[in-house]
This record gives structure tokens, C-alpha cells and sequence, in this order.
């Protein structure tokens, strides 16, 4: 029974990351509402967007922010204990090497069509 116990324990604490993040995402939306830009810290929401920064549940550290060439990562550090820099695999929150967290996009970079990544053939060298 002991591995079950670990494994809903570390479900709920990414499941807490997922809404810390959220949470702080929603407030960084507003800011950028509210001054047509990103905010350069996550200190700059506080106290008009958000009471305080939410912690990380993985190391008690504030939430993660990193701003983007395309946008903002909002991001925990993850099970794997490891900041990997907002590297975020929606597909896989245990990935290992991968942090757990929310992308916004600038305004001009949403709605884009969706492509297709081409793979490279060996005759393509």
C-alpha cells in the first residue's frame, strides 16, 4: 500500500503546481491587460494582481517566471527537483528534466495555424 500512498502524494502536489500556476498565469494575463506588456518579475504583480507569489510545493520557493522571445513560462520545479528552465511537457508532468507550469503567448504569436514539424530524411543533408 506504501507505493500508492507515495505515488497520490506526489499526483497532488503536481496537481497543486498546475493551480499555483494558473493562479499566478491569470494575474500576469491581467497585468499584461491592464499595461500592454509583460511584467519583468513576478514581485511586479503583487498587491494589485495577486495577494502574494504562490510557492513552489517542490522546493517552498516562490513560483518560477521567465519571459519569452514568443511569451511567459509560469513554472514549478517539478518532482524531479531539477529548474530546467520552464521546460514544459504537457503531455508528460513526471517527465523527467521537465518543469510543470503554464505558457502565454504574445498577442501577435496566439491563434496561429497549427503545422506540422517536417522531419529531415537522410537525403535532406
Amino acid at each position: 500500500m506504501a507505493p500508492t500512498v507515495a505515488k497520490s502524494g506526489e499526483s497532488f502536489w503536481r496537481h497543486q503546481a498546475q493551480i499555483r500556476c494558473a493562479v499566478v498565469a491569470l494575474a500576469i494575463e491581467r497585468f499584461r491587460i491592464a499595461r500592454s506588456q509583460w511584467p519583468e518579475s513576478l514581485d511586479s504583480l503583487v498587491p494589485e494582481f495577486i495577494v502574494k507569489i504562490p510557492m513552489d510545493p517542490f522546493d517552498a520557493k516562490p513560483l518560477r517566471y521567465r519571459r519569452l522571445n514568443d511569451g511567459v513560462v509560469i513554472y514549478s520545479i517539478g518532482p524531479d527537483e531539477e529548474d530546467n528552465g520552464g521546460k514544459l511537457d504537457r503531455g508528460d508532468l513526471k517527465k523527467h528534466g521537465t518543469d510543470i507550469g503554464f505558457r502565454l503567448w504574445n498577442v501577435d504569436c496566439r491563434r496561429q495555424p497549427w503545422h506540422m514539424a517536417v522531419k529531415k530524411t537522410p537525403d535532406d543533408n
